[in-house]
């Protein structure tokens, strides 16, 4: 089993453009959702889980135009760009009104996961506690620390980077 996007779908084992281009990827490769630890105890209540993410765009504060910045920034994200864009490249977007044509594993992602699913925090502080993540991960699989250990460690840096009053704290049982 592999936890993986859209990306992997799309890009890698993409039948015709892939790096690891798979002829037969629509027979053999399929999604799945992740299960919540048991129905109903996931985010929100739900029986399954997600997360999604990677589309962002900010102004610089300190551009000279930055009506201008706006208006490229409304003119690139708008519906008729996004559905123009959608033919060279298509894929999941950010915008929900635009589909995906022509592939119907895409598509059921877009319209069966996406609205489980919950984004990463777009805070400035999200680059250190996304660095948190890494270390931890790397921590429980060379052995330096058990799952628990880690989850401790990790908890107590996050709340360090953020303050305890921005700490969300899911029970484990």
């Amino acid at each position: 089993m592999l936890v993986e996007g859209d990306y992997f779908w799309r890009g890698p084992i993409a039948p015709e453009t892939g790096n690891y281009a798979m002829a037969n990827r629509n027979e053999v490769v399929n999604f799945a959702m992740m299960p919540a630890k048991e129905p109903g105890s996931g985010y929100r209540g739900q029986d399954f889980v997600s997360a999604s993410g990677g589309t962002g765009y900010v102004l610089n504060p300190n551009t000279a135009h930055p009506d201008l910045a706006w208006q490229l920034l409304t003119y690139m994200f708008s519906k008729d760009s996004v559905d123009a864009l959608q033919v060279l490249q298509p894929r999941i977007r950010a915008r929900t009104d635009v589909s995906v044509p022509n592939d119907e594993v895409m598509t059921r992602i877009a319209s069966e996961v996406l609205p489980l699913s919950t984004i990463r925090p777009q805070l400035p502080e999200y680059n250190q506690v996304s660095a948190q993540i890494q270390l931890m991960t790397e921590r429980i699989v060379s052995g330096e620390m058990t799952p628990m250990e880690a989850m401790e460690a990790y908890d107590a840096a996050v709340t360090e980077i953020v303050g305890e009053d921005n700490v969300i704290r899911i029970p484990l049982d």
